[in-house]
């Protein structure tokens, strides 16, 4: 569960790179919904994503389905 992830995390500062992390390795895991869960959550916090963190977001939309939600349009 991505927020038990986040509760547990021990970095003192979470920036793009820890965000960046989450979500391309719940991505990698094929668990694209927590991965899109803690992009919407890094947005929550102010932290804006680089071109990295939507690569990997993308990434777990493309496995959705969700090609709407990540700005593709078919």
């Amino acid at each position: 569960m991505p927020a038990i992830c986040l509760k547990q995390c021990p970095l003192k500062k979470r920036n793009v790179i820890s965000w960046t992390a989450l979500i391309a390795g719940y991505a990698q895991m094929n668990r694209p919904n927590d991965a899109l869960m803690v992009f919407r959550r890094m947005q929550l916090e102010n932290v804006q994503p680089d071109e990295i963190a939507m690569l990997a977001t993308l990434s777990a939309c493309a496995q959705l389905g969700a090609l709407q939600l990540g700005g593709v349009d078919s």
